[in-house]
């Protein structure tokens, strides 16, 4: 069974996967893609919600694919709309089963 997921999860948890299959730390990836260290590790480890399109970019950019390669993921297949949630409290983890 899958789980339904946030933009924000799905996003944070694709980011790692290719960072980590191409063993880049946070430190070096940073460098290397040009966003802030303090930008990605904030994301990453939630205590930001959003990240801007153009430091997404920049991001599939440092690894070397398109924006279309970054989101031909199955990460991205159940989503669930957090749009109307308190952007205060949310945590953007995995939130129900999907049958």
């Amino acid at each position: 069974m899958k789980k339904k997921v946030t933009l924000a999860y799905a996003l944070r948890r694709r980011i790692k996967n290719l960072a980590h299959s191409r063993g880049y730390s946070m430190n070096k990836f940073a460098i290397r893609c040009g966003v802030p260290y303090s930008t990605l590790s904030s994301f990453l480890n939630g205590r930001c919600s959003s990240i801007s399109i153009s430091t997404l970019y920049r991001i599939c950019d440092g690894f070397g694919i398109t924006m279309k390669k970054f989101f031909e993921d199955e990460t991205f297949e159940n989503l669930v709309d957090d749009w109307d949630e308190d952007p205060k409290s949310k945590k953007n983890l995995m939130i129900e089963d999907v049958e």
